[in-house]
């Protein structure tokens, strides 16, 4: 498998270092990731070098081959940046994505697949702008280059229009370690901002059947107010012990949890010879109702067990962080 990695190169970036820097801060900002000084926990890294006349922005967020994620940071770059930002998306030494982006908005676009070449958009009036000091022969001849292999192609588009070819080659896993000054390169951290609660009604204790059928359990409802992915982890305190649980949520038919020793199947894990308090994940991405923006969901917790006393704490997760406890008192 070939090499794959993404970029963004300013064109005329290092005379706007400092606008640089602020669009940068501002576009993750409003993508949930606040800067950081150091180390921590779901962090993202951000490499800038200045090579005269441009930044290159190498990202770990887009190195993962986010498509989106690199247009949008293209976009808004463009918006406080002068010349124009290229984006760079390499798959595999092979595919190959560049888009030109002015203004806040992409113009053009060049994909290469295989030995194909495809120019979407005003590419070439895009370029004619940036590079005023190239007639249209040259600029025409630089998206021609691009025909080679992609090892090759990358280098010689840039250098034909006057820009450092080396900056194009790599991105950010692929950074050699020590290549820059310091004074020339900047690394900048950030990190996932937890999403706003998801909740604005509290799951409301209710008792279900207990003296019929043994069970105990809870009904309420909660709205999303915009995560992705929604999760549960129960933690039970006392001497509470599950033997069976049961899920409904929205309009879905029950989930009642498959025992296979001490898992139950859909995530409340019970271990052998459980303390009095122990942590229950109750996995449960996935449910089509919860990705309802803002809707109210009803949901209905109903668990079986024994020697119940002390009280019960659902955590709610939205995107893997943390974002508010209910707290449920064993009837």
């Amino acid at each position: 498998m070939g090499r794959s990695f993404t970029n963004v190169i300013l064109s005329r970036g290092a005379a706007d270092y400092p606008f640089v820097v602020a669009a940068l801060d501002e576009h993750l900002d409003t993508k949930g990731w606040d800067r950081v000084p150091g180390v921590g926990t779901r962090l993202r890294t951000v490499v800038l070098q200045r090579r005269e006349p441009v930044v290159a922005l190498y990202d770990e967020g887009t190195d993962e081959q986010d498509a989106d994620a690199l247009e949008a940071l293209g976009a808004g770059l463009s918006l406080h940046v002068g010349g124009v930002v290229f984006t760079t998306l390499c798959h595999d030494s092979d595919f190959l994505r560049i888009g030109l982006f002015e203004g806040g908005a992409g113009r053009g676009f060049v994909e290469k697949d295989g030995d194909d070449i495809r120019v979407d958009g005003d590419v070439f009036e895009v370029l004619a702008r940036a590079f005023p000091e190239h007639d249209a022969t040259r600029v025409r001849s630089a998206v021609t280059l691009l025909s080679a292999r992609v090892e090759d192609c990358l280098p010689s588009f840039f250098a034909a229009l006057g820009l450092p070819p080396e900056v194009a080659r790599q991105g950010y896993a692929s950074l050699p370690p020590g290549v820059m000054d310091s004074s020339a390169q900047e690394t900048r951290r950030y990190q996932l901002r937890p999403p706003a609660l998801p909740l604005d009604a509290a799951i409301a204790p209710v008792v279900m059947d207990p003296l019929e059928s043994g069970s105990f359990g809870w009904n309420g409802t909660f709205r999303n107010h915009g995560a992705r992915a929604l999760g549960l982890t129960l933690r039970i305190e006392g001497d509470t012990r599950i033997s069976a649980a049961r899920l409904t949520v929205g309009g879905e038919p029950p989930r009642e949890a498959l025992v296979n020793g001490n898992t139950f199947m859909f995530g409340v894990e019970v271990p052998a010879g459980a303390p009095a308090a122990y942590l229950a994940e109750l996995k449960l991405l996935g449910f089509a109702a919860w990705s309802e923006v803002a809707m109210p969901t009803l949901l209905s917790l109903e668990l079986e067990g024994t020697a119940r006393s002390g009280p019960l704490h659902l955590r709610w997760f939205a995107e893997g962080c943390p974002v508010g406890t209910t707290r449920l008192d064993v009837p």
